[in-house]
């Protein structure tokens, strides 16, 4: 379909898309797609997560989601950090880590960078996930969310927390 088809016939619909409201995207009267879309990038967390602890494995994420991604999770004992330390930056040495390379597709990777630091459909559209976006999203095996997350590309960014990143742009527009 066109795009100009697609808002002729479904304007509130498109309208709830556009600005990033998932209570007010309702398809065919009960689907809300990106509150299902958060709801399996979750359970593909969950499978990613489960499965590292004994083994890597590098294409759940494209199999679970039907992309075309492929070596997207990756074991680190200890990720290398630029200060020499290991673990989530913070320099202390003492961390045992997982990063997962997440390359995907706009609201795939916000999905799924969303909901690896627990946050639902409400922030869709706070953050840009680009085409071909690659974020490295770093949690700690005990934990039930990530800790910090960094973009690979498109331009390469310093580790930092998702829920402080959003917590800050409130504060900033509120303060305007």
């Amino acid at each position: 379909r066109r795009k100009e088809d697609i808002i002729a016939k479904y304007p509130q619909e498109y309208a709830a898309w556009t600005v990033g409201d998932p209570d007010g995207l309702v398809v065919d009267g009960c689907h809300r797609p990106l509150w299902e879309v958060w709801e399996r990038a979750g359970e593909v967390w969950r499978e990613i997560r489960s499965s590292s602890s004994s083994s890597p494995t590098t294409s759940m994420a494209s199999a679970a989601l039907s992309t075309d991604v492929t070596d997207t999770n990756r074991i680190i004992s200890g990720l290398e950090t630029e200060d020499g330390g290991k673990g989530n930056g913070d320099g202390d040495g003492n961390d045992e880590t997982t990063a997962t390379l997440l390359v995907c597709h706009g609201t795939l990777g916000q999905a799924l960078l969303g909901s690896a630091f627990g946050l639902d459909a409400t922030i869709f559209r706070r953050v840009d996930f680009p085409n071909c976006g690659m974020a490295e999203i770093v949690w700690h095996e005990e934990d039930e969310v990530a800790s910090v997350w960094r973009w690979h590309y498109p331009t390469p960014t310093e580790y930092g927390c998702l829920r402080q990143q959003l917590a800050a742009e409130d504060m900033t527009s509120v303060e305007l």
